[in-house]
């Protein structure tokens, strides 16, 4: 039991972290994104949430309390793309990044079915986050 459970860890935990990424082209430019880290995907859907909306405080329940479900009822769609494309798009090759956090009311206030919901549903594919199908639900 003890082998399967070293060689479990070798192959998870104790393998190279490999990042997915994909190449996508906007007006003749290229732009890499990135699969970003849980903890930088869990970054991004706390701030992407709109605390208005949180259902535990009226519940009774703990305010720091929240469940997935939660999270998932309180999401800001808009704000998860723009966030999206802060953490995800690269200049490709390299490490730098396109946006910085200072872009994030430049990119919330760009139009539908441009660039933000190009990259940010790259990003969404590479984190296996759906949030438009959920909304939908």
């Amino acid at each position: 039991m003890e082998d399967l459970r070293k060689q479990i860890r070798s192959k998870t935990i104790g393998a190279k972290a490999t990042f997915k990424t994909e190449i996508i082209e906007y007006d003749d430019v290229k732009i890499e994104v990135r699969q970003p880290s849980v903890a930088t995907r869990a970054q991004m859907m706390k701030r992407s949430r709109d605390t208005s909306k949180v259902r535990s405080r009226a519940s009774g329940k703990d305010a720091r309390e929240v469940d997935a479900e939660d999270v998932l009822s309180t999401l800001d769609y808009g704000k998860m793309q723009a966030w999206a494309c802060i953490y995800c798009a690269y200049v490709p090759g390299t490490d730098e990044t396109v946006y910085e956090e200072q872009d994030f009311s430049g990119l919330l206030n760009q139009p539908s079915g441009g660039f933000v919901d190009k990259i940010s549903e790259a990003a969404m594919n590479l984190m296996n986050v759906t949030p438009k199908e959920d909304a939908k639900n």
